[in-house]
């Protein structure tokens, strides 16, 4: 045994040691990193107008419309400045397919270079880039009615494939209060980006941009359960729930008026019925849901705790931590499998579960609550656990899953 040990120890140093690298070199730089920002610089003209913004990747296929909604649809010129992280020291070759035409520098030389009146493949030439931050500036300029770029590139030691918005940088500009005569043109994007988010738009239009889509629809608005909790929980500041909604500025608003409306026209809904489970494994289906929850991608969108990152997007999910507060269970195991049932304009996905797993997975989002058993991760006690599907069943039998 103790040969053994000894034989498979440093295969095991080694193994570690080699997944480690592979992990090192596939890892996209640090956003937070002290030297660079992930994106491009891109300006867009048209005539004497211009915009710039932040883009992540060079890939686009704008047809006949605008680039930027601050535009016209008119012909017009973009260039995108910055860095590309080159990791392999190979040969490289620039592809686009491209309706236009496009220049593509590297390191100051010109790599890429063409134009087509209808979208096509072009390449350049096969250069040796070397190690390290390379400068890239790409050009761009409309030539027919409908336009399009997405670049591509390829090497010796792989194929073709998109050009990584992971290796795409610019350099850190900087802080407000440093001598700028305009503010940081990253700032400036985030708050574009909260704009769009946070749908602003939908009652402070832009000319010449499309108003962004409604809010969820409150056609089901009682299927939760929980209403009252729903509508504390839309008003309530930013700070409480992580979610931003209009503030009604030294209007009070009239809770139980709103609630008692909201409920009146909302329409009834058939839930979907969870699988009955045994009191006895319970815990066991609740923490293959929990397996589920951590593996099948709800943590890319949405936070539960600690999990999920500490700086969500502007366009994250809502907030699980405490779902199992404001959700039924049929309302769970229903969103999971036909979400628009409940809101025809969703962007929840609906993943290939079945239904065994999909209903595991509600039973884990169904625990998550407040209480201090599941405050730090997604426990409850097998009590608890028991004594919320008993509450579940009550509430099944007196609503008869229709509301």
């Amino acid at each position: 045994m103790l040969r053994a040990t000894r034989i498979l120890l440093p295969i095991f140093v080694a193994l570690n040691l080699f997944v480690t690298s592979l992990c090192s070199y596939a890892a996209p730089p640090d956003e937070d990193d002290e030297e660079f920002r992930p994106g491009l610089v891109a300006e867009y003209r048209v005539g004497e107008r211009a915009v710039t913004r932040i883009d992540p990747d060079v890939a686009f296929a704008w047809d006949e419309a605008a680039p930027d909604s601050r535009l016209s649809a008119e012909r017009f010129e973009a260039t995108w400045r910055g860095l590309v992280l080159i990791r392999l020291e190979a040969k490289h070759r620039l592809h686009a397919f491209v309706q236009g035409e496009v220049t593509v520098e590297l390191d100051g030389r010109r790599v890429l270079h063409g134009s087509a009146k209808q979208p096509q493949w072009i390449s350049g030439d096969e250069f040796i880039p070397g190690f390290a931050e390379r400068p890239l500036v790409v050009t761009f300029r409309k030539t027919e009615p409908a336009a399009q770029l997405k670049l591509f590139w390829s090497s010796d030691s792989f194929g073709l494939e998109p050009l990584p918005p992971e290796l795409l940088l610019h350099d850190k500009p900087p802080a407000l209060g440093e001598g700028l005569p305009t503010p940081p043109l990253d700032l400036i994007e985030l708050g574009r980006k909260q704009f769009e988010a946070f749908r602003c738009g939908r009652c402070h239009q832009r000319d010449g941009e499309e108003p962004p889509p409604p809010g969820p629809s409150l056609k089901h608005f009682a299927a939760s359960g929980f209403v009252d909790d729903v509508v504390l929980r839309h008003l309530s500041p930013f700070a409480e729930t992580g979610r931003v909604y209009p503030t009604f500025g030294s209007h009070d608003p009239d809770y139980d008026a709103l609630e008692l409306f909201l409920h009146q026209q909302s329409q009834p809904v058939e839930l979907d019925k969870p699988k009955s489970v045994k009191e006895a494994d319970l815990e066991a289906e609740r923490r293959k849901g929990e397996v589920l929850l951590r593996a099948t991608g709800c943590l890319a969108c949405h936070r539960i705790g600690e999990l999920g990152g500490t700086s969500p997007s502007p366009f994250a999910g809502p907030d699980l931590s405490n779902v199992g507060e404001r959700r039924t269970l049929p309302w769970l195991v229903t969103w999971l499998a036909k979400p628009e049932r409940l809101n025809a304009d969703h962007r929840m996905p609906v993943f290939n579960l079945s239904d065994a797993e999909r209903n595991q997975l509600a039973l884990a989002l169904w625990n998550l609550t407040s209480e201090p058993d599941a405050k730090d991760s997604l426990r409850l006690t097998a009590e608890g656990l028991a004594k919320n599907w008993k509450d579940s069943n009550d509430f099944r039998s007196n609503k008869k899953d229709q509301v």
